[in-house]
């Protein structure tokens, strides 16, 4: 099998970076590897000689080993995206669909062991990425639940804000429309923008949840996994919902939090 190849064009519009590892079907033994191309944390590439080893659509369960640090580690549920020839080989392209928090974190050590910018993934990619799975059992860490709760309060208070705001965008470019002015293009802009960067960070904190609810049993783990969390929280909740959800810890709610972390940027730049 070829080692040296063409880059491929970035699978489902993420950031990926080519790693060192391996990749095997159903076989911890890794007598006959498939080399891996990128990954990120949501999915990953691989190279295949034949077009109809795996199909696109299709479920598979694959074994992956950090050619690092020789880890090795299962992925039970990755959904086959797309397989396209490069020269004498196929480039397999995947997406884990549901992951357990232990794989997850098997999986992030693959991504850190070679380069730390390779977490950085499109929060959007998220979206089909199940993290709630029979894998995973419900944390016993009550403040674990506690904080779950509040990162999803949070999410709510800022979803409901943002729909008013969503709402007198509309509004206002019915109006534009109505009246046929120039700034139409311009509106619709808006209105796009706003509506992408409220939906991600939504989803940021929801995912976030999930993985605090989902947080592993075993204390060496478990410590790694709070460095994942902080990770996570800091690429992907925007400054404002991460000073409100400092300021829920200290026991103001969700309104209060959001609304005084505003002020507190708001004077930063007075």
């Amino acid at each position: 099998m070829a080692e040296k190849v063409k880059p491929a064009e970035e699978l489902r519009q993420s950031k990926r970076l080519r790693r060192g590892f391996w990749v095997s079907e159903d076989d911890m033994s890794f007598d006959i590897p498939f080399l891996g191309h990128d990954v990120n944390l949501t999915g990953l590439s691989f190279w295949l000689e034949s077009a109809e080893h795996f199909l696109p659509g299709q479920r598979i369960n694959l074994w992956l080993r950090n050619a690092v640090s020789d880890e090795t580690y299962n992925l039970e549920a990755v959904e086959v995206i797309s397989v396209r020839q490069v020269g004498d080989l196929y480039l397999c392209g995947c997406h884990i669909a549901q992951v357990g928090s232990e794989q997850l974190l098997a999986h992030s050590r693959l991504l850190s062991s070679q380069n730390q910018k390779a977490k950085e993934v499109s929060i959007d990619s998220f979206n089909e990425f199940n993290l709630v799975s029979p894998l995973n059992q419900l944390t016993q860490d009550l403040s674990e639940i506690e904080d779950a709760a509040m990162a999803l309060d949070l999410a709510m208070v800022q979803w409901s804000e943002q729909h008013r705001i969503g709402d007198f965008l509309l509004k206002d470019l019915k109006s534009v429309i109505s009246l046929v002015e120039p700034d139409l293009v311009e509106s619709i802009e808006h209105f796009c923008d706003f509506y992408a960067s409220s939906q991600n960070q939504s989803l940021a904190l929801l995912t976030l949840a999930k993985l605090l609810i989902h947080s592993p049993d075993s204390p060496n783990e478990k410590l790694e996994w709070q460095g994942f969390l902080a990770d996570f929280e800091a690429r992907y909740v925007n400054k404002t919902l991460q000073i409100a959800y400092d300021y829920m810890h200290q026991g103001m709610s969700a309104e209060e939090a959001l609304l005084q972390s505003k002020q507190d940027l708001e004077d930063k730049l007075a």
